[in-house]
């Protein structure tokens, strides 16, 4: 029912208005008090003062502009905020039931409660975590998916709807009534129970001026649980460098207990260590491993899940780390000096990205030289040390016209091939000390190479000029600019005739008649073989590439960029890659789309590609989907989140075969403290209650009949009248009536 009020508002009411008013007031009266001084009678004196105050004061009154406002009025319920935690520390299981449903069975058992409270409140739901969401009171509790718990700031934000909101008489918000399990994982939870709340607090509750009654959920007796609670490292490493990982263990409801940590990349164990974790603690732990293959990979840390564990998916923590290259290491081995060798050793000396290993063999072991061996200038080929300690110091290998007969090098082809295998890159280059002439048919090195070889002799000196295969038109290996200068490159004197390829091999550069069973003889092979690359140059005659080509009408560059180029893709450098896969983060939040940009250089493609999304480590097929690409071959795809975990993307062109063309790697995961420390904290929450004057309670014992109000009238201002008072007769009649009496008896007690 409206009603009405009255109120005395001025029109100069402002600072300095009052200020030069009671400055000229009191000055007035001092100047009064300075006339009268000399009067005999104390009393008359104090009258005529009086009267003269009062008539002043009245002066100055009116000068202030007062006005009397008349307002229509219609009374106004005042607000009651829920505030219910929706993070994922709510879905934390507590005795077989979760948070969220102890909050959820709450609620409904309150329905009475709400409904008295309604009729006199207007109720208003939100949900909060780092955020505060408007909700449908029917749909409180319902979901819990938020990454952090930050009651500062979910306060805050409600403070701060007040200050914005609608002017209206009285204070709007009567309370605020706050559920959660009081894991917050910002400033509020680092203080300790006995601490004073944090500064930031304490000013959010003056703001909101209304009590906190708090309900709190959650038992922290009983809970257990052993987390991977932080990771610290590096965004990128170098290969073959010792790459350092720092993890924090945290340990709630234990005894101290000795554990394993593991580190894992595709499945693999690259290092764990038994770490002593103290009791109700948290210890830092420092893991150490050493990447041997360049890319983008995804690294998966562990612990194993203990008996009774409230939250057993926070054992395990992934993260991805790009590996990169800071110098290539190459291990060159010659069988004997020769204008081939001495062209190629120029551009790994010249390249400023190699660091070069060479061995010569100058001296064989049946040469005589006639003195001892101690006079000799020439050192002993190290065998065990380059293919035994140091092998995986390098990351190619080549064996340039290269018999290891002699050399005991046999003994170690076994390393060398797994060697390869496990991501270093091997060349073989020809003459008559390599392939088939060289002994390899038949070894381990056969095995892993793009070829079969011819028992015995295969070495051919002949005048050929090789031709670009189907396979080899768009290859990066063979991208020296002009398409069209393989056709006039100088010809090759000589080639190794292979007796077969292996299946699964690229020959990108072929003899122009001869064929090697049902193929082209191969001048160039390529072939990978588990994370390795291999490379058959089956000729020791490319150096015409360089000195016939520059003493003709040519450059040495297409040599230059022609041996560069095999090095990078025995390397697997990504840049030389024709298809390019990148993932726009390498973290992405639960729910947020994966932005994935695909690049295809050169021709030969239909303009489609598949792309893939697997889990990691164990490659469950997760989506599948083509790609059509523009003009340019570029192409960005958008994909729904895949749900948590790591995963690998991988993209192979439509037009070729399903082997792999390019990949990478990123996770889906959240900053993991609500998983982290999911630990109930009742005491932030009844220090808020007594703080702001409110009540705490349980949700298992309190009711919403007991929560604390402030009980103020509200009201809104429908109508106004404003009426000056200086228009009011008896106000101008009262001044002058004071004045008169005032004048009236200084004139009759003699006063001047």
């Amino acid at each position: 029912m409206p009603v009405s009020d009255n109120i005395l508002v001025f029109s100069w009411g402002g600072f300095w208005h009052i200020a030069g008013l009671t400055a000229a007031v009191s000055l007035a009266w001092f100047l009064s008090w300075l006339g009268l001084r000399g009067s005999v009678s104390t009393a008359r004196r104090a009258t005529i003062l009086t009267l003269r105050a009062i008539c002043l004061v009245l002066i100055a009154f009116l000068l202030l502009g007062p006005s009397l406002e008349q307002r229509k009025l219609t009374p106004l319920k005042s607000r009651i905020a829920f505030l219910v935690d929706g993070t994922k520390s709510m879905k934390v299981d507590d005795d077989g039931q979760s948070r969220l449903e102890r909050v959820t069975e709450f609620l409904d058992s309150q329905q009475v409660e709400f409904s008295k409270l309604q009729a006199d409140y207007d109720l208003e739901a939100y949900t909060f975590d780092s955020r505060l969401t408007p909700s449908d009171p029917a749909q409180l509790a319902k979901s819990a998916d938020g990454e952090r718990t930050d009651i500062t700031a979910a306060l805050s934000a409600l403070a701060s709807r007040e200050s914005s909101g609608p002017q209206t008489a009285g204070n709007d918000l009567a309370a605020v009534v706050l559920i959660s399990d009081g894991a917050d994982t910002e400033e509020l939870g680092q203080h300790s129970v006995k601490s004073s709340l944090p500064e930031n607090i304490q000013k959010v509750i003056a703001a909101l001026a209304s009590p906190i009654n708090t309900f709190s959920v959650g038992e922290r007796k009983g809970f257990v649980d052993l987390a991977i609670a932080e990771i610290a490292f590096d965004d990128f490493a170098f290969i073959r460098n010792a790459v350092e990982v720092e993890v924090t263990l945290t340990s709630v409801g234990l005894d101290a207990i000795t554990i394993p940590i593991a580190l894992e990349q595709g499945g693999r164990n690259l290092t764990s260590k038994i770490v002593n974790v103290p009791a109700n603690s948290s210890i830092d732990v420092s893991l150490r491993f050493v990447p041997d293959v360049v890319g983008k990979f995804v690294y998966r840390l562990s612990t194993p899940v203990l008996d009774g564990e409230m939250i057993p998916e926070n054992n395990t923590k992934s993260f991805v780390t790009r590996i990169i290259r800071d110098k290539m290491r190459v291990l060159h081995v010659v069988g004997r000096p020769s204008w081939d060798q001495r062209f190629l050793r120029e551009v790994l000396k010249r390249n400023p990205n190699v660091d070069l290993v060479s061995f010569y063999i100058l001296r064989s072991t049946i040469d005589a030289p006639g003195v001892s061996e101690s006079e000799l200038s020439l050192i002993p080929f190290p065998v065990s040390q380059l293919f035994g300690s140091e092998l995986d110091t390098f990351d190619v290998v080549i064996f340039q016209n290269f018999n290891h007969g002699p050399y005991s090098v046999g003994y170690f082809l076994p390393q060398i091939a797994d060697y390869m295998r496990r991501g270093g890159g091997f060349c073989m280059i020809g003459g008559d000390l390599s392939f088939g002439a060289g002994g390899y048919g038949g070894t381990y090195l056969e095995e892993i190479l793009p070829v079969k070889m011819q028992p015995g002799p295969d070495y051919r000196l002949e005048e050929i000029r090789p031709v670009v295969t189907p396979a080899g038109l768009h290859h990066p290996v063979l991208d020296i600019g002009d398409p069209s200068l393989w056709e006039r490159l100088p010809p090759l004197g000589s080639y190794n005739q292979a007796l077969a390829v292996v299946p699964g091999a690229k020959i990108i550069l072929a003899h122009p008649f001869e064929r090697s069973g049902a193929e082209r003889a191969p001048i160039l092979g390529l072939r990978e073989v588990g994370r390795g690359r291999s490379a058959a140059v089956l000729t020791d005659g490319s150096w015409r590439w360089s000195f016939m080509h520059a003493a003709g009408d040519g450059t040495t560059k297409p040599y230059y960029r022609f041996w560069n180029n095999l090095l990078r893709w025995l390397i697997r450098d990504p840049a030389l890659n024709s298809v390019a896969l990148r993932s726009q983060n390498a973290r992405y939040e639960p729910g947020q789309k994966v932005n994935l940009k695909l690049q295809v250089r050169g021709g030969g493609h239909s303009g489609k590609a598949k792309i893939e999304i697997q889990r990691a480590p164990h490659g469950e097929m997760i989506e599948r989907r083509m790609v059509q690409l523009d003009e340019q071959g570029n192409a960005e795809v958008e994909i729904p989140s895949p749900g948590t975990g790591a995963f690998i993307a991988k993209v192979s062109l439509a037009d070729q075969d399903s082997k792999l063309q390019a990949q990478d790697a990123f996770v889906v995961e959240g900053t993991g403290v609500e998983r982290t420390r999911p630990f109930p904290r009742e005491d932030i929450l009844n220090n808020l209650a007594d703080l702001s004057g409110g009540m705490s309670a349980s949700v298992s014992n309190g009711t919403l009949a007991d929560i604390n109000v402030n009980k103020q009238d509200r009201f809104r201002v429908d109508a106004s009248v404003t009426r000056p008072l200086i228009q009011k007769w008896w106000i101008l009649a009262g001044v002058i009536a004071f004045f008169g009496i005032e004048w009236w008896l200084r004139r009759r007690w003699g006063f001047s």
